[in-house]
């Protein structure tokens, strides 16, 4: 875990996602329809305005939520970062749907993949998968339910707004951190993840700080560790452990909703790390 674990959201990358977010901001007036919407598994034409959105993988259900609609269905926040069979949505998002008001979501099970029968129950108009896997495959089976937005370019790698990269780390880095060069590097490959082992931890020997997943005994067995001990951010305590499955650990990854929910705990954790790293 501490291998593939250590620069788990320290890596970032390019993708644009420009042309969606755009056609996605004009189609709130309602006067521009259809829109086409290019993205990597292909183009899609909404022709009308939705009054039903479905959202399926991680975050998705908060764009609609943050522009003032919820969403008729969406995939379990909870299954997305534990892979826990129990059902449920983050605090963030489910402040909002109270606050909107009117119908709960579905929420659908993602366990043995896209749900595609509790999604077409739920007769959507669209169905948001902007920041998820999907697989052409599924792509295709869904868009026999409506129309799909999927990922700008690469899987998994979609901003919150137009940064570019990976969100996680462009949420660090508006938080006054930079990247170093070799997670620049690795990113440059076009994954939002790398497995990083402990044979290769001379080259984090230049990191201030090291952000990672972790349950709080993460920094503990990397200073117990032969290799990873000898970095000086593992010496000097500066690892933030985000959690791993929980809220914490998903609202890093951020979305509009959830930025204000994480902010100030998720500030302290970086604060405090920096002044053990001076």
């Amino acid at each position: 875990a501490m291998a593939a674990t250590a620069l788990g959201i320290a890596l970032t990358g390019c993708a644009t996602g420009v042309e969606e977010s755009e056609d996605a901001s004009s189609s709130t007036t309602g006067d521009t329809f259809p829109v086409t919407i290019e993205h990597a598994l292909g183009e899609t034409v909404i022709e009308t305005q939705p009054e039903r959105v479905a959202a399926i993988a991680w975050s998705n259900q908060d764009v609609p939520l943050a522009l003032g609609v919820v969403p008729v269905g969406m995939d379990s926040q909870v299954w997305a970062w534990t892979g826990d069979a129990e059902l449920g949505v983050y605090e963030w998002t489910q402040d909002a749907i109270d606050e909107l008001g009117g119908e709960e979501p579905v929420i659908f099970s993602s366990s043995d993949g896209v749900d595609f029968e509790a999604i077409a129950d739920t007769a959507p108009d669209v169905i948001l998968a902007a920041q998820s896997g999907l697989s052409e495959e599924d792509y295709a089976t869904l868009s026999e339910i409506a129309p799909v937005v999927a990922y700008p370019e690469i899987a998994w790698f979609t901003p919150w707004r137009d940064t570019g990269g990976d969100s996680r780390t462009a949420f660090l880095n508006d938080l006054g951190f930079d990247l170093p060069q070799v997670a620049i590097d690795a990113a440059a490959e076009g994954s939002f993840y790398q497995d990083f082992s402990a044979e290769n931890a001379d080259q984090l020997a230049d990191v201030d700080v090291i952000v990672s997943y972790g349950d709080g005994s993460l920094l503990e067995a990397m200073q117990a560790d032969p290799l990873w001990s000898t970095l000086p951010a593992v010496q000097n305590g500066a690892v933030v452990e985000v959690g791993n499955g929980d809220a914490l650990s998903a609202a890093v990854s951020p979305t509009a909703l959830s930025i204000p929910w994480v902010l100030d705990e998720y500030v302290a954790m970086l604060e405090d790390a920096a002044s053990q790293a001076q």
